[in-house]
């Protein structure tokens, strides 16, 4: 699996974290490696936020709730539910870095060891045939699916305890992300330019 992921040119996935009873936190991503074909789509207790990537040029659209965190003061209003846009480089790109992303979501992935100590099963999900992995962290909680045929590509991820440290009061409960579209990630189009409004800082 390491070997995919390193290799992988691009890639779509869904992750759903615990949230406040009223709301689940999710977040939904495509995008390249080189980060010039990236959409973002970010939905949590505390903000909304949507980004979009096309080429050099970053699109950017927040609720208010983003924007009054943001630091935009009296202007928060103004710009909710509205595309801002400017080049990459003044925007933070961490959130659409697909190698960041990736490494923070596997830091840790089973070893050789580690398999022994789990369970391994064959299976399938959404039609497509995968091992299932359980117990290779030492806990039967957490499950990770792989593609079974091709290259080993994680297809799905779920984490019964999952904890959000940042969020007050803590967050805890099941998280999970699902992948698709391995290296076929499609075209992520700019928004409507009556839409857009050029970043000013």
């Amino acid at each position: 699996m390491r070997v995919a992921l390193t290799l992988a040119d691009s890639v779509t996935f869904r992750t759903t974290l615990p949230g406040s009873k009223q709301k689940q936190q999710t977040v939904v991503f495509t995008g390249n490696r080189d980060g010039t074909n990236v959409s973002l789509l970010r939905d949590t207790d505390v903000e909304t936020v949507e980004v979009r990537v096309v080429g050099k040029t970053a699109y950017l659209k927040g609720d208010r709730r983003y924007w009054e965190q943001d630091g935009a003061g009296a202007k928060a209003a103004t710009l909710a539910g509205r595309w801002v846009s400017g080049p990459t480089s003044t925007f933070d790109t961490q959130r659409t870095d697909m190698t960041m992303i990736l490494d923070s979501a596997f830091a840790q992935q089973p070893t050789l060891e580690d398999l022994k100590k789990g369970r391994v099963a064959r299976t399938t999900l959404d039609g497509v045939p995968a091992f299932t992995l359980t117990g290779f962290d030492g806990s039967d909680r957490n499950t990770l699916w792989i593609a079974a045929s091709g290259d080993a590509y994680p297809l799905r991820l779920t984490v019964e305890d999952a904890t959000i440290a940042e969020a007050r009061p803590v967050m805890r409960g099941r998280g999970e992300m699902r992948f698709t579209a391995w290296n076929a990630a499609p075209k992520v189009s700019a928004p409507p330019a009556s839409q857009v409004t050029p970043l000013r800082r």
